[in-house]
């Protein structure tokens, strides 16, 4: 113990018996948000970017809507109990939600942003498998497979 204060001391530069206090190793913190990767093209075989809907699935009786972007953001729309055209409802129907995703057009990841409403609809995905016929599927909740169809420009599948 003793060897080691005098160690200490001596690499202290100081002759009085105070010791420097101990000095904690700086570390960079990034300046701002990391840049997420190059958008993908939205033209390549098994690109996400799109849109994509997914009929009623297990516990969830009502369509699912996602929109994945080049910019690596998507939108969400539960079409619970959609308000007929023509009529006045107190609710839309829909619940709407944002987030980010990431991965390719094999696994993608998402990352729910914000939602009208957390306790309402059934629980939204975390993790997506584009399949080699071309659907994207949910990964297992419950012994559940989701599937979503790409839609066309009109909406159509």
């Amino acid at each position: 113990m003793l060897t080691a204060m005098l160690a200490t001391l001596a690499c202290s530069g100081k002759s009085n018996g105070e010791v420097d206090a101990p000095v904690k190793p700086s570390v960079e913190e990034p300046s701002g948000p990391t840049s997420p990767p190059p958008p993908q093209d939205a033209e390549a075989p098994g690109a996400v970017v799109a849109t994509w809907l997914g009929e009623p699935c297990g516990e969830r009786a009502y369509p699912r809507e996602l929109t994945f972007t080049p910019d690596f953001r998507y939108h969400g729309r539960d079409l619970i109990s959609p308000c007929p055209e023509g009529v006045t409802c107190i609710w839309s129907g829909i619940l709407e939600y944002t987030g980010t995703w990431q991965g390719d057009a094999n696994l993608i990841t998402l990352h729910e942003e914000s939602a009208q409403s957390s306790e309402q609809g059934q629980p939204r995905p975390t993790a997506m498998r584009h399949t080699h016929s071309g659907h994207l599927t949910t990964e297992p909740r419950e012994g559940v497979i989701c599937g979503f169809t790409k839609q066309d420009a009109s909406g159509t599948p």
